[in-house]
């Protein structure tokens, strides 16, 4: 290859990445809004609604209408930006240029905040169907990654019972048939991964061997000890400054976010349908890329449950 051949494709590199073909990685997140403002990537792409928890990098744009408002958290320090009614502002590595600072959030909303910076741009999620369940009614979706006993609330009319866990590809993992409302994992399958959700079901069947007409799902993941203490604690704290200052809720927007960091997924849906986020911009199409990240199985239960009534669990309690 010639040494002109070379340096033009360099160039052609650079000039890539210059232009914004390389979206960097994430520095703030969207928290609140008023009205439908909205935003684009770096300089030239298509103008998009500005949703809670969209991350956004240098250079990406967020506009406001007349009578709007969008509130961008930057990841580095929880320092808050106000973007006004009728004005742009651009995202930087630092600040965003062109909004008002508002100052930082609570303490425990920038450490956790901090932890971020620099993370994937995945989808955010929401709460998946109504009538998805906790395994544990005490947790949302954490199972210590040394558990090997599964347990579950009896169905009516149920003699014996399947019990199915499936990966984010709908491979079946794990699956037993059991006379109780328990199973044990076997030690010769391999272990769960950590971080990663997991969608179970239970079916029931009578003492004929024909199915109950109910059945559960919901989301489980494994973390090791450390890890769930870790999130417990920031939990915890979150919860705590939201309390203090109800009107805030980026602590709220924060604790989301760290559930998915942890792969506990049923956490941060349950999180974000807090009625507090109600009317926030992009919840709807957060709960569609929900299921869509979670499994296609996750996909294909919440359509068969979407015009279900079962009451919402409560925020995350533990």
């Amino acid at each position: 290859m010639s040494t002109k051949l070379i340096l033009g494709l360099v160039a052609t590199a650079a000039l890539t990445v210059i232009c914004g073909g390389v979206h960097a990685s994430p520095v703030a997140m969207a928290t609140n809004m008023v009205g439908k403002p909205v935003f684009r990537e770096g300089d030239a792409g298509a103008w998009k609604m500005l949703g809670v928890l969209q991350r956004l990098s240098p250079g990406d744009t967020v506009r406001c209408g007349p009578g709007q408002q969008a509130i961008v958290m930057m990841f580095l320090d929880g320092v808050r930006f106000k973007v006004a009614a009728n004005e742009s502002a651009t995202v930087a590595p630092t600040t965003v240029k062109g909004a008002e600072p508002l100052g930082g959030a609570g303490g425990a909303t920038i450490r956790v905040a901090k932890a971020m910076t620099g993370l994937d741009t995945q989808p955010f999620l929401a709460r998946p169907g109504q009538e998805y369940e906790r395994l544990d009614p005490a947790s949302p979706g954490i199972v210590i990654d040394t558990t090997t006993q599964f347990q579950w609330l009896p169905l009516d009319n149920a003699a014996t019972y399947s019990f199915t866990l499936f990966d984010s590809h709908d491979n079946v993992v794990w699956s037993t048939r059991v006379s109780g409302t328990s199973a044990q994992y076997p030690s010769d399958l391999p272990a769960p991964i950590d971080k990663r959700a997991y969608v179970w079901t239970v079916s029931g069947f009578g003492a004929s061997g024909k199915p109950v007409p109910k059945s559960r799902w919901g989301i489980i993941t494994f973390l090791a000890q450390s890890d769930a203490n870790q999130l417990t604690h920031d939990a915890a704290d979150l919860k705590a400054e939201m309390a203090s200052n109800p009107s805030d809720t980026t602590p709220l927007l924060v604790l989301a976010e760290e559930f998915r960091q942890y792969g506990v997924l049923e956490g941060t849906l349950e999180t974000l349908d807090d009625t507090r986020l109600a009317g926030q911009p992009g919840l709807s199409d957060a709960r569609q890329s929900a299921f869509a990240q979670i499994s296609p199985l996750a996909m294909l239960l919440e359509r068969h449950d979407s015009g279900q009534t079962t009451p919402a669990p409560a925020a995350p309690t533990f």
